[in-house]
């Protein structure tokens, strides 16, 4: 099962935090994953290809395990 979902372009989600070192405070977030910069991105698990005849080639990423949404506090 497939869901597709939109979101605003400037949402940010962070990843799983590293290890604990045992030194200060553990982190809450691990690296950021922002929409909006591809430079932040990870590589995806899977990457969807589809040639539609109205809007040409269509190409979705998909990412899980790993990304959470940032926790309101």
């Amino acid at each position: 099962m497939f869901i597709r979902l939109r979101s605003r372009s400037n949402r940010v989600l962070y990843g799983a935090p590293p290890p604990y070192t045992g030194i200060g405070r553990p982190r809450v977030h691990g690296d950021k994953f922002k929409f909006n910069d591809p430079t932040t991105w990870c590589n995806p698990n899977q990457i969807l290809e589809v040639n539609d005849p109205k809007m040409g080639r269509l190409r979705q990423r998909l990412w899980w395990n790993g990304t959470k949404k940032r926790e309101n506090r």
